[in-house]
């Protein structure tokens, strides 16, 4: 077994980088303020955990983890896989697509923490990140209700819910908060001396849950609280209860599925247009899955195909494009592949095994188990309607690891014999120089991970401060050279196209120069310098419909190359009439 306090060192370590993972933003920054510095903070913790895990490898193999060493090892192999075998554009690959980066280094970064949650979990572990879940859950119900009352001083361009936390969208404010309610309620079940105060947490959570006008983050508590029920109702050996249960479940599950189709008696609850709009996006990645069965189309690269997927029927619905299936797990199959899917589906089950077991083995509650377990299936609920957002996501991965690491763990150390603990106190003079000798190697070792991390992370999160700056700086000089800042991304290449048109546009306007030959020629110079970044931006990212559409649009370009795009443009988006 891992030593103690080099398992509390991992645990504090994890639930600090998961609280900041999920809270951190950087308003008026960088490009993108939300999901670029969690992705740095998830890849730095990942790092130094693993580091300092590293430090003692010779128990990883050991207590029976071999299945989470071979599932930690599938998954890599599987994203590496799937990065080099499709055609996307590398760095779109690494960093993942501007707005989500969910790419090679933020599943590496949750699987990392799956792994390492897996080896520090023990009961003390598992409350200190019922702990951290409050700390996270508490400080987005009070900045969801200082975003309700107007007076938020980050000042975010919402177009929808003012509510939208620390994750940039009401969606994942709203299912965050339904994850935290659950966790508090199932402690205020479970808990005789802190009820009534976990309950009023559940409750404020609750309404400000209802506040977003999001309604997956209901369904989710009601889903996840709901596991209560079924475990008190096991315990108790209620036979007729857990009947009832599982009546109520199918019949629920039956009238939430029709209400999304808002058919049935809560489908004018449950239902809205984006919900619609959620079926087409479904059936594009169910179709892309198919096509590029194996290894899908590259990770956080759906967007590029969406619009060679979609039906002629879901065009004539919405034209607009999206760049995930808002279903996790089909994000899953399109964008990763079979191999992908089936390993995320295993880690599913191996959850729901883990928390049959413990219920099963253990005679008293154990509510932290329980609490995080609900929680996790709160989120299981809500990622069958939504994106795999990186400050929401985050939780999924630690749970996961907590929960199947204390089924393991813990029957491991209570199988330890009495010779065991005999033998242990003979080697209890050689157990202070393993100390100092442990302590050092984990110093060594979250340091080495910290720094690769960073190495890795780090430069993109500079470069998106720096096109920011660029962007806003009104130098177009500045903002031509924008467009290649590392790493190269299709979203900066046609914010930074759009700019230059702009800015060509209004110098036709607003010119009071007399001679209209010399203004023309400085708007076509823009154009062709324009045009120049714009053949670099589609040969970097040959899938962009974005890119192929503004090259078309290029008044300075010659008509062979506009037949081109508009023959790519074709390819890419055949059944859109707009063209």
């Amino acid at each position: 077994m891992l030593d103690a306090r080099l398992v509390d060192s991992i645990g504090k370590i994890i639930s600090l980088g998961t609280i900041l993972t999920c809270v951190l933003v950087t308003p008026q920054l960088a490009l993108d303020p939300i999901n670029l510095p969690k992705m740095v903070v998830l890849a730095i913790t990942a790092g130094v955990a693993l580091g300092m895990l590293f430090s003692v490898r010779s128990s990883i193999t050991k207590n029976g983890s071999k299945a989470m060493l071979y599932l930690f090892f599938g998954f890599q192999a599987t994203l590496f896989v799937s990065v080099v075998f499709s055609r996307q554009n590398l760095a779109q690959g690494i960093f993942g697509t501007h707005g989500r980066n969910t790419g090679l280094v933020t599943y590496f970064s949750f699987m990392i923490l799956l792994f390492v949650a897996f080896h520090i979990s023990n009961q003390k572990e598992l409350k200190r990140f019922v702990k951290t879940l409050y700390i996270a859950g508490l400080l987005s119900t009070a900045y969801g209700l200082i975003q309700f009352l107007g007076v938020d001083p980050a000042g975010w361009d919402i177009y929808a819910s003012p509510i939208v936390g620390f994750l940039g969208n009401s969606d994942f404010q709203s299912a965050f908060l339904a994850i935290f309610a659950t966790v508090a309620f199932s402690q205020g079940v479970l808990s005789a001396s802190n009820r009534w105060p976990n309950f009023a947490i559940a409750t404020f959570a609750m309404v400000i849950t209802f506040l977003t006008q999001a309604k997956q983050g209901l369904l989710a508590f009601i889903l996840g609280a709901s596991i209560i029920i079924l475990v008190i109702a096991i315990k108790k050996n209620w036979k007729v209860v857990i009947g009832f249960y599982l009546v109520g479940a199918v019949s629920g599950i039956t009238l939430i599925a029709l209400g999304l189709r808002d058919l049935g008696p809560i489908g004018h609850i449950i239902y809205k247009s984006s919900l619609e709009a959620r079926f087409y996006y479904w059936q594009a990645a169910i179709r892309a899955f198919k096509d590029n069965f194996l290894f899908g189309v590259g990770l956080d690269a759906f967007g590029d195909y969406y619009g060679r997927y979609r039906t002629a029927e879901a065009v004539a619905w919405n034209t607009q494009p999206t760049n995930a299936a808002h279903n996790i797990y089909l994000d899953y199959a399109a964008n990763g592949g079979m191999f992908f899917l089936v390993l995320n589906l295993i880690l599913v089950g191996w959850v729901i095994k883990s928390f049959i077991l413990v219920v099963v083995r253990d005679r008293n509650f154990n509510g932290e188990f329980i609490a995080l377990f609900s929680g996790w299936v709160a989120f299981q609920a809500q990622s069958l309607i939504s994106i795999n957002q990186i400050g929401l996501a985050v939780w999924n991965w630690v749970i996961s690891g907590l929960l199947i690491g204390y089924a393991s763990n813990s029957k491991v150390a209570e199988a330890k014999t009495a010779f065991h603990e005999k033998s242990s106190k003979r080697l209890r003079a050689h157990k202070e120089a393993q100390q100092s000798q442990l302590k050092s190697g984990a110093l060594v070792g979250g340091f080495v991970g910290f720094v690769f991390m960073a190495i890795v992370v780090i430069p993109a999160y500079i470069g998106s401060v720096q096109y920011w700056n660029a962007l806003t700086s009104g130098d177009l000089k500045r903002v031509e050279s924008a467009a290649y800042i590392w790493p190269q991304d299709e979203y900066k290449y046609w914010s930074v196209l759009l700019t230059i048109g702009g800015n060509a546009g209004v110098i036709e306007e607003n010119s009071s120069d007399p001679n209209p030959v010399e203004i023309q020629k400085q708007i076509d110079d823009i154009y062709r310098q324009a045009l120049a970044i714009n053949r670099d931006a589609v040969n970097d990212f040959p899938n962009s419909m974005h890119l192929w559409r503004l090259y078309a649009k290029n008044p300075v370009n010659v008509k062979s190359e506009i037949d081109l795009a508009m023959s790519k443009i074709k390819e890419l988006d055949p059944n859109n009439p707009v063209k």
